[in-house]
């Protein structure tokens, strides 16, 4: 009795050490889904900001241009119901796009009092503003968000994104694999996202807050059942295993009433079994735990790089290699090997089942000559290649990914301005010990109007279809990130220089 006692301690102790491992497993998926849900919301509030810059720099102008844009737009970030402009009066003048949205056109923001609410004190502050739920001209409930155009503009207007909550959070969440966990997120009281499953153990879920711009969301992670059960399925094996031990301790006893001194030996067996059993179930138990956490953290590595082999793949398929054989055939070996990467991550998504990558200390030089392979097949047999590394170490600290994408990037450029041949140049140097990464043409140049708007997310001079604009204005993004400068001269005819200068590690 006193054994079986001591089992049931045990287990409960254990079925407790359990249930906290499942607490901590949820906590950590709703820290990972929740920041991914926040960035996901920001970056799309922060795409309407930049479609205000373009129209504040007098890139955008007419409907047509506006309505091509947001197409665009949509078509990249999924979630939007629509992007729309508000006149000074708060009248929707124009939506987009038109026929999903035809009810909004002409009514006016004062119809809805919480959004009107939103709509003035984004007026009064001059920064983007989200509301909380609220019904829709369009019909139905979602949230808008909205984003002012600068004082000086003419005409003043707003900009307004307008999103179904349900479609939004899917699309944030994409193809991330939470099926085994039920999810909501509300904004106060008022829900945004429901997600339930049969089973769930609510004792069990955990709340975080995921603050957007003016809004405090909170997501509630709740496991079911099933996947507590895995958890929890040592423990159940320590009660049942120690009921059996206990039954046989207890008859063993009952023998060495009689059998005092093989007793002693058989005692001292006994324990030493115990003590081996319990290790080894707490070793199984920690082993189930490291597993259920590497999975979730295969998952969510999986998504961050699937997205960045759809960047390749989109970028590759934007190169204009018409005519030049090789770089086609370069360009298939470039595709072929990110959609092996895209299967391999929908592996670890599998596999999961449940930042881009820390800066670390590189040499600038020994990256470019890691590449320097690739830097010949997408160049070509039409064009002169000249790579000039320094041989002396050129430290920076900076995610080798994104370097990597910068070379490439520019490299594609250039190659893309010497339609007729030139020459390419390569260089890596020192700069006052600053490193520093060039990359020349000698192809057409780029023309003075367009030299402000290069570095734009979406804008390309090239013909529809051949590219997404997104080539130089992630070159422009990652030197940033990196504490960097990028500097470009340009003359038409003679060719285009990029100097990117990093600060020293």
């Amino acid at each position: 009795m006193v054994l079986a006692g001591m089992t049931l301690a045990v287990w409960t102790l254990a079925r407790q050490l359990g249930e906290r491992a499942v607490i901590a497993q949820s906590r950590l998926l709703a820290g990972q889904v929740g920041e991914r849900i926040r960035e996901c919301v920001i970056t799309r509030i922060e795409m309407i900001s930049q479609i205000r810059r373009e129209w504040s720099l007098g890139g955008i102008r007419d409907d047509q241009t506006f309505a091509t844009r947001v197409d665009a737009l949509l078509a990249t970030f999924p979630g939007y119901l629509a992007i729309n402009r508000i006149d000074e009066d708060g009248v929707l003048t124009f939506v987009a796009p038109r026929h999903a949205n035809q009810a909004a056109l002409g009514r006016n923001v004062s119809e809805r009092p919480v959004a009107a609410a939103e709509y003035q004190r984004t007026l009064a502050e001059r920064r983007p503003r989200l509301t909380p739920p609220i019904e829709l001209f369009q019909g139905g409930t979602g949230i808008a968000a909205y984003v002012p155009t600068e004082l000086s503009d003419e005409p003043p207007m707003t900009l307004n994104g307008v999103f179904r909550t349900e479609s939004l959070i899917r699309a944030c969440l994409g193809e991330d694999d939470v099926g085994t966990y039920a999810l909501a997120i509300r904004d106060g009281e008022r829900p945004l996202f429901t997600r339930d499953l049969p089973d769930s153990v609510t004792d069990l879920g955990v709340e975080t807050t995921l603050p957007v711009h003016n809004r405090t969301w909170t997501l509630r992670v709740v496991p079911v059942r099933s996947a507590v059960d895995a958890t929890l399925e040592p423990q159940r094996l320590v009660l049942i295993n120690g009921l059996i031990l206990s039954a046989f301790v207890a008859a063993l006893l009952f023998v060495l009433l009689t059998m005092r001194a093989y007793a002693r030996d058989r005692a001292l067996l006994v324990a030493q079994q115990q003590k081996e059993e319990r290790e080894r179930m707490n070793a199984k138990l920690q082993q189930v735990q490291r597993m259920e956490a590497l999975g979730q953290l295969a998952a969510a590595v999986a998504h961050d790089f699937n997205n960045l082999l759809t960047v390749i793949l989109l970028s590759a398929d934007s190169i204009p290699v018409h005519g030049h054989p090789e770089a086609q055939r370069g360009v298939k070996d470039i595709e072929e090997a990110a959609r092996r990467g895209v299967a391999l991550a929908k592996e670890l998504v599998t596999f999961g089942k449940g930042d881009v990558s820390a800066p670390a200390k590189l040499d600038l030089a020994a990256v470019v000559n890691d590449m320097r392979g690739m830097i010949v097949r997408l160049t070509g047999p039409m064009l002169d290649l000249e790579l000039a590394v320094t041989k002396e170490p050129a430290p920076l600290l900076a995610s080798k990914t994104q370097l990597e994408q910068i070379l490439v990037n520019l490299v594609v450029n250039a190659v893309a301005a010497m339609p007729d041949g030139g020459k390419l140049t390569v260089t890596v140097t020192l700069a006052d010990g600053k490193p520093q990464l060039s990359v020349a043409d000698t192809g057409v140049g780029i023309p003075p109007e367009v030299l402000p708007q290069i570095f734009e997310p979406f804008f390309t001079t090239k013909a529809a279809g051949e590219g997404t604009g997104l080539g130089l204005a992630t070159v422009y993004s990652h030197v940033q990130r990196m504490g960097g400068t990028l500097d470009v001269d340009s003359t038409v005819g003679a060719g285009t220089r990029f100097t990117a200068t990093f600060p020293p590690a």
